[in-house]
Parts: C-alpha cells; sequence; structure tokens
C-alpha cells in the first residue's frame, strides 16, 4: 500500500516538473514570435502544437521545428527551434570548479592538469535530444534550421543569454556553453538583413565534402555533406581521418575539428564560415 503510494506520488511529482518545464518552454516560445521574429518582417507559415494539445492527440507535424518562418523581404523559407535552458547548477558547478583549480595549482601544477582534463566536459549539455536534432539535420537539407536559445540563471548578476545558431554549425547534438556564447544577439528585433547576413547568407559560398570530395555549401563548422554527415554522426569521432579539404578539394589528410590544407588554412585561419 505504501509503495503503490509513494510510486503516485512519484509520478504526480515527475508530472509536475514536466508541466512546468514545457511552460518555460512555451513562454520563450511565444517572446521569440513577439519580440524577435516580429510580424512587420516574417510571416508564420507553421507553428507546432502545445504540450496540452499533444498530450491529448499528439499531433505528427509537432516534430518539427517550433516555428516555420516566411521572410517577407526576401520570400524565403526557414525553421526557428526554441530552446530556453535554466543553468543554474552549470554555473554553480563552474564556479566550485575552478576554486578547487585555483587551490591545487599554488599546490600541485600536475595535479591541476588532472583535475582540468578530468572535467574538461564540465559545461557540455544537451541542446536537444540526439533524434532531434538528427531529425532536424535532415530537414535542414531541405530548409534551414536555427536554434534560438534563452540560457537564464537565478544569479541576479547574471543577465540572460539569447543566441540564434544555424544547425549547420553543430555536429552534434551536444554544446559547450562557450558555444553557445558566440551566437548571442542582442533583445531586439532580428531584422532580415541581419538574419541573412550574420547566419545563412554565407551558406552560398562552394565548398567540399571531407570524406567523399562531393561539391557542397562551404561551412567550416561542419564540412560534410550530409550523407557522409550522417555516417559520421553514428560514432561522432571528431579526430577520424578524412581524405580531402573542405575548401579546395584537393586530397589532404583532414578531420572534422581540421577541415582545411595548410595552403587553405594559410588563406582562412579562424574555425568559422565565411
Amino acid at each position: 500500500m505504501l509503495d503503490e503510494l509513494m510510486k503516485t506520488l512519484k509520478k504526480l511529482k515527475n508530472e509536475r516538473i514536466k508541466n512546468s518545464k514545457f511552460k518555460f518552454g512555451e513562454e520563450w516560445e511565444e517572446e521569440v514570435r513577439e519580440e524577435f521574429f516580429v510580424s512587420e518582417y516574417y510571416d508564420v507559415l507553421e507553428k507546432t502544437h502545445n504540450y496540452k494539445q499533444n498530450k491529448k492527440d499528439f499531433i505528427k507535424s509537432s516534430l518539427n521545428p517550433d516555428y516555420k518562418f516566411l521572410c517577407k523581404y526576401t520570400n524565403k523559407e526557414f525553421y526557428i527551434e526554441c530552446k530556453a535552458r535554466d543553468i543554474t547548477n552549470l554555473i554553480s558547478k563552474t564556479e566550485d570548479f575552478l576554486k578547487e583549480y585555483e587551490i591545487l595549482l599554488k599546490k600541485d601544477e600536475k595535479k591541476s592538469l588532472e583535475f582540468e582534463e578530468s572535467n574538461k566536459y564540465l559545461q557540455l549539455f544537451d541542446l536537444c535530444s540526439e533524434d532531434q536534432f538528427h531529425r532536424f539535420k535532415k530537414l535542414n537539407h531541405e530548409t534551414k534550421v536555427l536554434f534560438m536559445v534563452l540560457l537564464i540563471s537565478d544569479q541576479e548578476y547574471r543577465d540572460d543569454i539569447i543566441s540564434l545558431i544555424p544547425i549547420d554549425d553543430l555536429l552534434t547534438h551536444k554544446v559547450f556553453y562557450s558555444q553557445i556564447l558566440g551566437y548571442q544577439i542582442a533583445y531586439s528585433e532580428v531584422e532580415p538583413a541581419k538574419l541573412w547576413r550574420n547566419f545563412l547568407l554565407f551558406y552560398g559560398f562552394p565548398g567540399y565534402c571531407i570524406r567523399c570530395k562531393k561539391k557542397t555549401k562551404f561551412n567550416n563548422l561542419n564540412p560534410f555533406c550530409y550523407d557522409c554527415w550522417e555516417t559520421w554522426y553514428k560514432d561522432k569521432k571528431f579526430t577520424h581521418e578524412e581524405k580531402y579539404c573542405h575548401a579546395c578539394g584537393k586530397e589532404y589528410k583532414t578531420a572534422s575539428v581540421k577541415p582545411l590544407c595548410i595552403d587553405c588554412f594559410k588563406k582562412f585561419p579562424i574555425n568559422y564560415p565565411l
């Protein structure tokens, strides 16, 4: 009897937590439309159903990103997936790590290096599920997908972080906190000129898949064609030796983290899309 009661209470607690998370996410979705991708610049072509609607009767189109927008000025379509994350625990763990690291550094440099190595993935977290990421990558092959990310914490001295990240720039569903910061945007409307110039326009440059040499769009952060990326994604070996330079297509020992030959690296030394 007691066991059954405990199971029921646990189930109710989990449901409350789940509902609160979805509410948090849905509030962010509404804000993305009202404050960033506004009706002056973008029409909503699709919007996924919320948790309450899907709980009653799951709608399959909800597997797509949260919004499909049409840019009124370019007449081009794109998807936006909204992600809201509370990073209070991540920040707390990072602060604890830094305190411990400073103590070890003063006492024993070797131990401090070992401690640093053992915590190198401390700020790595899931942006979405692995299945969702794979699904969005496939969709991105036809229509561009971007993540609109909100990071909050309960620390008053830290402002919320808002970032806009093309899925083209991500190899896996796991991201580092520093990656999110690299795509931070201001709390303001995302104007079409800013969207295409800063996040989507550069994908028009030519490149080569570093595994099969198929012509693709240049992206230093994801130098595969879709088919080769899908194969790579099964193992996720960042240092796996590939065959070609992503920029010029010449035979060269490359890898997903070093996709350029030495000559092209001298021309484009920064590991970001052109």
